[in-house]
């Protein structure tokens, strides 16, 4: 089988991408094509094209490269770079999440399933070497088991060597040992890292074997379960991913490799694309996602479901790419699970837990959100013009209580509503424990009325989630048993409002953790309040609940430069709340995480926040006669203003 030119020629199947691709270059709007000053009909003549001529594909990633291209007024290696930029797109990945492709295709599929897709971003690693004379990284891994990275014999075999019956770290011609870690983050001008070290090799195939090595991580870090193996093989033209570390490459075409990725290489990418050929004899399959050297090792995905379908190994840039399949995958995973203990991932979700309930007595020692925390008193926010339809908690006291108090953090909740009014918690980052994992179970809380709770007939058989005000991992500090309280008190109704699936929290729930990882948090503590934006004109959903359309955040923090308190207000909205905003930089529809005015919050929620509104971050740096725009779009530790 001829595989040369196999990324464009499977790319020319896509009859959807091609006609959006030919209006945009009709109106001028491939923005690589128009800054090269490339003729609309040159692309017309790409798309048309039955065949391309391009070198052989042959050997591993990075071995052997078409020749660069010749200028781009006529070359067809650059024509289709630019095509293939729409096309098959490898989009960049900052702070756990992809940047959306201006492709109006791309975009609908990939919003649809971004939240697969971010899980398993997160499960993917650069394969960082120590003590190595010539390489700091060689590749991508990615967790396939608990504590088990998976990753290319060729890569591998940069830093390991067979010993008796087994493998060993290499060492250098100085006689040093090499080592090797995985950093899950190296991810685009972000500078945290998640690195965890290698212990042992577990695998490595021989020469004549799927393209296989399984690695054994250190366990002193949290990380996220691993994505599930697919219980089936891909499909012609089934739409996959592939998650990895491209590296610039001087056997590629130079020129059209540098218009493409756009000088950003080493850097943790997401490329969408499709199965070209599923090759039903071999261990391989072919698909036409955008790769380059350093994508040896990488997780190849089912968009639509999110597991893993394959372990991307070999390819050549505008040509075709090789993947291994899933069951030989899960082959490799057997044959190491017969001399260690390996806990493979389930290839089938269990069924939800039933939901529980607990008494009033089960929550006596709960100390709930605490005022003082931080050391200036910042007490609940008041309810404002919620007062009267606040659920009074059940207690032998005359006078009324709204604060549920749970581990760390307290709920005041909506009769009318049947959802929390607002959340506080209190955050400590330098007893923080993530050893612990989420439960599928959630819990009525029976300290107030069952029939004011909303329970699992809200979420059930539709693509809603329950979608946690107190973050699950925020009140998760302290001693063992205080952490492993707060864990799983976050997982009461009462604590959750309806969110579609697909809805983008990723910077949204990460907000807590930018703040403490700016280190302008004294003895790195936060207190949060958090709920959602409760309107008249929310949807009605199966006459049990109105929708809410955005959610309000307030994060506040004793400032470590200047011992004085302060305090910043968030939103993610898709527009409703920012309307009377006039910036151009709002684009209104999409969900978004914007920072604005606590004063802002206040007058669209009905809540007091008291002292909180002139502690505003926002304002302190207005009167300091810094010019900011009345809303901040966060993306990341960057953006905020504290």
């Amino acid at each position: 089988m001829q595989h040369a030119g196999q990324q464009f020629q499977s790319f020319l199947q896509d009859e959807d991408l091609i006609e959006e691709i030919r209006q945009r270059a009709a109106a001028g709007k491939l923005p690589l094509a128009q800054k090269l000053g490339i003729a609309p009909e040159l692309i017309e003549r790409a798309l048309t094209r039955a065949r391309f001529p391009r070198a052989p594909l042959r050997g591993l990633e990075g071995a052997a490269r078409p020749r660069a291209p010749p200028p781009p007024s006529g070359g067809s290696a650059a024509l289709e770079a630019i095509v293939l930029e729409q096309g098959r797109p490898s989009l960049v990945v900052q702070n756990g999440t992809f940047l959306i492709p201006d492709s109006r295709v791309w975009r609908t599929v990939l919003q649809r399933t971004r939240g697969n897709i971010e899980q398993a971003i997160a499960r993917v690693g650069r394969v960082e070497l120590h003590n190595h004379m010539t390489y700091q990284w060689v590749g991508t891994g990615w967790l396939v088991a608990e504590n088990i990275v998976m990753t290319n014999r060729h890569v591998a075999e940069e830093f390991a060597i067979g010993r008796g019956a087994g493998f060993a770290f290499a060492t250098n011609l100085l006689g040093n040992q090499i080592e090797a870690s995985i950093d899950f983050r190296e991810e685009y001008e972000i500078d945290l890292a998640i690195e965890v070290s290698v212990e042992k090799i577990l695998h490595i195939a021989g020469k004549n074997e799927p393209d296989i090595a399984l690695l054994r991580i250190a366990s002193d870090k949290a990380l996220p379960s691993p994505i599930a193996l697919a219980d089936k093989e891909v499909e012609q033209r089934q739409t996959i991913g592939v998650i990895g570390y491209p590296a610039f490459d001087s056997r590629n075409g130079l020129d059209a490799m540098r218009r493409y990725f756009g000088d950003i290489f080493d850097v943790k990418r997401f490329a969408p694309g499709k199965v070209s050929f599923p090759t039903p004899d071999e261990h391989y399959f072919i698909h036409d996602c955008t790769t380059l050297g350093g994508n040896s090792g990488s997780k190849v995905i089912d968009i639509e479901s999110g597991k893993v379908v394959g372990l991307h190994f070999s390819g050549a840039f505008l040509s075709g790419n090789f993947a291994v399949k899933v069951s030989a995958i899960k082959d490799a995973l057997r044959n190491i699970s017969t001399t260690i203990a390996v806990k493979v991932p389930k290839l089938v979700q269990e069924e939800a837990l039933a939901d529980g309930r607990h008494k009033p007595e089960f929550f006596a020692d709960r100390d709930g959100y605490v005022s003082g925390f931080l050391g200036p008193d910042v007490p609940l926010p008041k309810l404002g013009r919620w007062a009267k339809d606040a659920v009074a908690v059940k207690g032998k006291g005359k006078k009324k209580q709204y604060e549920l108090k749970y581990r760390h953090f307290s709920v005041t909740h909506s009769a009318s509503r049947k959802l929390p009014i607002f959340t506080g918690v209190n955050i400590d980052g330098k007893e923080s424990r993530r050893a612990f994992r989420r439960t599928d179970k959630w819990f009525i809380d029976l300290r107030i009325s069952e029939d004011l709770q909303l329970g699992n007939e809200i979420y059930r058989s539709n693509e809603l989630d329950r979608g946690h005000m107190v973050r699950r991992l925020d009140p998760v500090w302290g001693n063992k048993e205080h952490a492993a309280q707060a864990n799983d008190d976050t997982f009461h109704y009462v604590n959750a409002a309806p969110q579609h699936k697909d809805l983008n929290q990723k910077e949204w729930s990460n907000l807590e953790g930018y703040i403490l990882d700016s280190t302008m948090a004294k003895d790195l503590k936060v207190s949060v309040f958090t709920g959602p934006v409760m309107r008249d004109t929310d949807q009605d959903y199966r006459g049990l609940v109105k929708l809410p359309q955005e959610f309000w955040k307030i994060a506040v923090l004793v400032n470590a430069d200047n011992n004085e308190l302060s305090s910043a207000g968030y939103v993610l909205s898709q527009g409703e709340m920012l309307k009377d905003i006039s910036e151009a930089a709002f684009v209104f529809g999409e969900f978004r995480t914007y920072q604005i005015l606590v004063a802002k919050i206040e007058e669209e929620t009905g809540l007091n926040f008291g002292k909180l509104r002139d502690r505003d971050s926002l304002v302190r740096q207005r009167e300091e006669g810094i010019s900011l725009p009345r809303a901040l779009m966060i993306r990341g530790p960057q953006d905020l203003v504290l």
